[in-house]
């Protein structure tokens, strides 16, 4: 259906998520843009998970490699200590394994941040990108703007929230929320892909968007303001 970009991670489902799309893309490798992520922090355990990640998605290079959930303060010093993750990917990109380097988070913009600092040219960068967003801990005014600065691809996520609960809870249409997110300066948006509804609905989408006027997301911000502010909905930033 035209839909390239993979997204996945070394823990999803036990590997189970990264064995099943590695059967998926076996024919059509050369096709997508295959990302999944590294969970572990300090040099040794990310080369496991490369490994393991390598060998589940049955390929030779993996394009996009984040690091996962940088959600602790103390994340970016995890990663960029002395033999920490940073050091098993520039090896991995070193010898061809990996193509490019990023990071995801989505508890708090200024852990982020910290990582944005450290003295690394970052390719890219998954973090929430929705509508609730702008009023709480938001990243879509606090580092989108740098990141499109520094040319850092912008991977958004959470349009629905962490388990469509946008739609389901405060009765937003699944249009509004993919169509407000596409229409900020990111790169691509993924989405969580539940049954086949789901996919034909996005699909859907997708091909019927057209960006929001100003007018048009000033209105859905102005509309949300109230139950945005607390982060009672964005519970992936407020929780725990």
């Amino acid at each position: 259906a035209g839909l390239t970009f993979m997204d996945n991670a070394w823990e999803y489902h036990d590997g189970e998520s990264e064995r099943r799309m590695g059967l998926a893309i076996e024919d059509r490798r050369e096709k997508v843009v295959l990302m999944t992520k590294v969970c572990g922090r300090d040099r040794q355990t990310a080369e496991q998970n490369l490994h393991d990640s390598l060998t589940r998605l049955k390929t030779d290079v993996i394009d996009i490699w984040q690091f996962h959930e940088i959600n602790y303060d103390n994340d970016p010093d995890w990663v960029f200590r002395a033999d920490g993750a940073i050091e098993a990917a520039l090896a991995a990109r070193d010898a061809g394994k990996i193509r490019f380097i990023g990071f995801t988070g989505h508890k708090s913009p200024h852990i982020l941040r910290r990582m944005l600092e450290m003295d690394f040219d970052w390719d890219t960068c998954q973090m929430p990108i929705n509508v609730l967003d702008a009023h709480y801990r938001s990243f879509q005014k606090e580092l989108l703007p740098e990141l499109n600065r520094r040319n850092i691809g912008v991977i958004g996520m959470k349009a629905l929230g962490g388990k469509g609960q946008f739609v389901s809870d405060l009765g937003l249409t699944a249009a509004q929320c993919r169509n407000y997110a596409l229409s900020l300066p990111i790169s691509t948006l993924v989405c969580g892909i539940q049954t086949q509804e789901n996919l034909e609905q996005d699909l859907a989408i997708a091909r019927e968007f057209s960006p929001m006027s100003e007018t048009e997301r000033q209105g859905l911000l102005d509309g949300v303001y109230e139950e945005a502010t607390d982060g009672r909905y964005e519970w992936f930033k407020s929780m725990q």
